[in-house]
This record gives structure tokens, sequence and C-alpha cells, in this order.
């Protein structure tokens, strides 16, 4: 998964274990109501402080050029191993099958590696979104046509530096061009996805244009800026995410975050609601508006959107696996155990579940069960990459 950063800080009521400065991808969801709470214009007639931030004018923004353009390395690569071939279906077989060949030009995930394309060519690992950028621009030297689709899937957050990212997905789907004098009355597309459990599960998809796959790559900058607290070159980055894509509502509710922190509360809570009225389902947008009310007075607004938000997300087990990570981390150990445990019954295909358990076992010294748990996360897997992981902590269970 690549991680569009929507920033929550740590802890609010006691379900909340960080806030997210990130937003990312919309709720896999069966209930399509939204949250009756009015926002009345998505209009804002002055959404930059650059007065707040005074050196953000200091840090250089890579172009589209920057980030797209591939470096002399790669088009050698296309030139001797994809564009030998003619027929356009010879050329996407030929991509994918290095893209994915483990033998050849194995990639590798990161998920704090947001790169250009040329770097991640250079160092082939990156996250889903920058090996995303890599393999379009890869496929355009192919003469293919290429679209990028973002994909839904349900709210998953990560922990890093003390605040849970909340992740997205996006995806890419290759043609033959089409030529100018052929009619054509069905095409064939064949869809390459880093994250091989977003296909699995056969999630919805839906396009998504360069400038918003660019606006999603400032909005990761922006998110390692700010965990690193350089909030100059968050600003900056975020600032760029908005100006290239206007509509993208994730950044708008970073950016609120970082007004919050430079105590613009009153920009702050504009921002927010200006990001809730260009998508009404964002919830990492509401539970931090919520955040806002509570810190200035408005207590019952605050628990009217938080009581909301929960109930959206009560069937999404990655919800229920955040919690579990909060007990866990501050001892509550047979809550945590509770918690992940709630989020196995509503899936039991996930990894990170029995790991959970796995670890919150192990604290409470009991090893055979957190061995057991362990090797349910290693079946579970997605990657070898991540099997060996497990593997390498089930041998530390044979030297105790």
């Amino acid at each position: 998964m690549f991680k569009l950063y929507l920033l929550r800080k740590v802890a609010w009521l006691f379900r909340i274990k960080q806030a997210t400065i990130l937003s990312v991808m919309a709720v896999l969801s069966a209930c399509s109501s939204t949250i009756d709470y009015s926002i009345e214009s998505a209009e804002l007639l002055d959404p930059f402080r650059d007065e707040l931030f005074p050196t953000h004018s200091n840090y250089v923004i890579e172009s589209t050029e920057e980030v797209f353009s591939l470096s002399d390395e790669a088009l050698t690569y296309m030139a001797e191993k994809v564009n030998i071939y003619d027929e356009p279906r010879d050329r996407i077989k030929a991509l994918v099958y290095d893209l994915f060949s483990q033998s050849d030009f194995k990639l590798s995930y990161v998920s704090e590696a947001n790169t250009t394309a040329a770097d991640t060519f250079q160092n082939r690992s990156a996250n889903c979104l920058s090996m995303s950028i890599m393999a379009y621009s890869l496929a355009e030297k192919a003469g293919l046509e290429v679209e990028f689709q973002k994909v839904k899937i349900p709210e998953y957050w990560t922990n890093r530096e003390g605040f849970s990212l909340l992740n997205g997905h996006i995806n890419l789907r290759l043609s033959a061009a089409l030529a100018s004098n052929t009619l054509y009355f069905s095409r064939t597309w064949t869809t390459v996805d880093f994250d091989p459990l977003s296909t699995a599960n056969r999630f919805r998809n839906f396009p998504i244009k360069k400038d918003r796959v660019l606006a999603m790559f400032y909005n990761n900058k922006g998110a390692d800026a700010f965990l690193r607290a350089n909030y100059d070159q968050a600003y900056a980055y975020f600032k760029a995410s908005a100006i290239t894509s206007p509509n993208f509502d994730d950044v708008w509710v970073n950016l609120g975050y970082l007004y919050k922190i430079r105590g613009d509360l009153i920009t702050a809570e504009q921002v927010y609601k200006h990001a809730l009225a260009l998508n009404d389902d964002n919830y990492t947008g509401w539970e931090n508006l919520a955040i806002l009310f509570k810190a200035t007075d408005r207590e019952k607004e605050a628990q009217d959107i938080q009581q909301k938000v929960e109930k959206k997300r009560s069937d999404n087990p990655y919800y229920h696996l955040m919690l579990a990570d909060q007990e866990f981390h501050q001892g509550n150990l047979r809550a945590a155990l509770k918690l992940y445990r709630k989020a196995i019954k509503l899936d039991d295909k996930q990894h990170e579940f029995y790991f959970g358990l796995a670890k919150t076992y192990y604290e409470l010294g009991d090893f055979k069960r957190s061995a057991e748990y362990l090797r349910q996360a290693k079946r579970n897997s997605n990657s070898e990459q991540e099997r060996d992981v497990y593997q390498g902590k089930l041998d530390l269970f044979s030297k105790l």
C-alpha cells in the first residue's frame, strides 16, 4: 500500500490512538448514508497561510517532469528489454514480467520511500505510489496507453513516529495505444498492481488523472517532512499538492492539521470543512474536525461527530486493528487481545491481525500461543518478504 498521509495527533478520547495529518482513500462500506453535519460551502477565499511558515519558499518542489522522467539507465533498459518487441501485447508482457520477477528487476516495497521515477528505477525500492509512477513512465516509453486508477480499499492505518498514517492505494492499467484510423469495438487492458491483495479482493477501481497522482506524491513528501518536524517544508509540499489538484480533499485535511499545529484554529476549521465539502466520506477529516471542536470547548459537537464516525468504522477490521495497537502500546494487553480477535472475526485472512495476537501473547509470556499465531501470520502473508520476516521471528523461539 502506498501512504496518502492524513495527520491525526496522539490520543483524543480513549478510543483514538493518534491524530492523522494525512488523509487518503475512501472507505468500503455497506452503508451509504453520510454524516449528518452540514457543510455549507466548498469555497475558500484564502486557503494558504504563508506567513505561518516563513521559510517554506526555500524548499524546491520537484516538477512534473522531475517526478515522472526516467534516467538514461531506464531508457537503455526499455530499449534492450521491452521495446525490442513489435507487438504492443508483447511489450506489455515483457514489462509486467520484469516488474514482478524477483529474479531480474527485484523491486522491493519500502513504505517510507517516496521517490521519483528515476530514483525508484535506480534503487529498485519504493512505496506503491512511487512504483506506480515509475511503471507509468516506463509504459509510456513503450508506446502503450496507460492510466492510473484509485483503488477503494478500507481505511487502513500504520504507525510511524507517534502518528497514525492512513494508507491509500493506486494501480495502473495498460493497453495498446489506439490508432487514429482504426475502429475499436473492445480493448484488452492489463492491470499492474504492486499489492496483490488489492487484486485478490477485487476492490473497486476508478481512473484518476496524472495531476492527482502528482498531488498525492507531494502530499506524501509533505508527510515525510511533517514527521521530521520540518513544518515549513511540509507546508511547501502540501500547498503544492493543493494547487496541483484543488479537489484533492486529503491534502486539505493535512493543511488543516498543520494550521492547527501553528495555532491558527480558525483557518484550520475552515480548511477541514472545505475538505469535507469536497468529500463527505472523509472520516479522518471528520475526526480531526471533532478534535478541533473539543479543543475549542464545543464538546457536544465533537462527541456527535465522533460517535457517528465510530459507527461508520465499526465493520472495518483495520479500525479494530488500530485500536488494538493502541491498547497494546499502552500496556492494556487483555484489551488488545479482544480487539485483535474482533478484527480477525471480521476478516480472518490478514496476517497483521495474527501478528497482533502473537506479539501480545509474547508480552504475556505465553510463548506457545505466540508461536502459533506467528505461524498463522506467516500462512496469511502476501509476499515472500513478509514470510521471511515471520520465519525469522519463529526461529528466535527455538533459542528460548
